[in-house]
């Protein structure tokens, strides 16, 4: 594998690769996903820690298995890792792993919005700069918060209007408590993969294009394109939607924006 240089990004999509480009949008190497037993796995999550390794959460090409491996985030300060587990029964846990890959504990049936399918929807989550509070979503209604100090459900940051044709995604931290989160709903995402980029930017996923699929770096307003990569997520050039994104950024609890910024599609 090729070493990570700051600006980089790492996507991935349905088959077993994840795609590492540079800032600028070019291509630099496919990453073979396998898991410990050679066994093709695909990426559905991904972050960076501060020394720039990634991690990503693999789970089964299929999406089978008891355990499936959602999503994952280092805790900052690269004090461990949060992995989002989506389990049978439609529950989820969110459990805590040293940098090393130990597993130290597990926090077990962490709310979902009902009618939540963890088949086809994606549990989405960042750790605030306190390194307690997990902000996650279901791809459904809820923006949830969890203390893992405490090991206690806190109160929803955010809730949907009932009926409303919208959901909560993908999220990322872009300053100290200061989220961005996919508000997406019909149109071109994004919806799965939002993450930080350099000079105050976001990377984004698009999920109905007219033509090909994407992956866009926008301002954190949102008003200027940057860059927009046509996604490949095999060596043979697979065109699909990106289900994971992850950067190589200076951390994010560095700096301060103040409020919090949503993301509409």
């Amino acid at each position: 594998m090729a070493a990570f240089v700051l600006g980089d990004v790492v996507y991935g999509g349905a088959l077993p690769y994840a795609t590492h480009i540079t800032d600028a949008g070019t291509f630099v190497e496919w990453i073979h996903t396998l898991d410990d037993e050679g066994t093709e796995v695909k990426p559905n999550g991904g972050d960076f820690d501060s020394r720039g390794r990634l991690f990503l959460a693999l789970g089964t090409l299929d999406d089978s298995g008891d355990a499936l491996p959602h999503d994952v985030a280092v805790i900052p300060g690269d004090k461990g890792l949060v992995v989002a587990v989506a389990r049978g029964g439609d529950t989820a846990d969110l459990r805590i792993y040293t940098m090393d890959g130990a597993l130290t504990t597990t926090h077990t049936g962490v709310d979902v919005d009902a009618g939540w399918n963890h088949l086809t929807e994606f549990l989405r989550l960042a750790v605030a700069c306190d390194g307690k509070t997990v902000y996650y979503t279901d791809e459904h209604a809820t923006i949830f918060r969890y203390d893992l100090s405490t090991a206690s459900q806190l109160a929803p940051f955010k809730v949907l209007p009932g009926g409303s044709p919208l959901v909560y995604g993908g999220l990322t931290l872009v300053g100290p408590d200061d989220l961005v989160v996919a508000e997406s709903g019909s149109g071109d995402g994004p919806r799965r993969a939002v993450k930080r980029g350099l000079a105050k930017t976001i990377w984004t996923d698009e999920v109905e294009p007219i033509g090909s699929f994407h992956i866009w770096k926008r301002t954190f307003a949102l008003d200027t394109l940057v860059t927009a990569v046509v996604t490949a997520i095999d060596p043979s050039d697979t065109n699909s939607a990106a289900i994971c994104i992850a950067t190589y950024v200076p951390p994010g609890c560095t700096r301060r924006r103040g409020g919090y910024t949503w993301v509409a599609s």
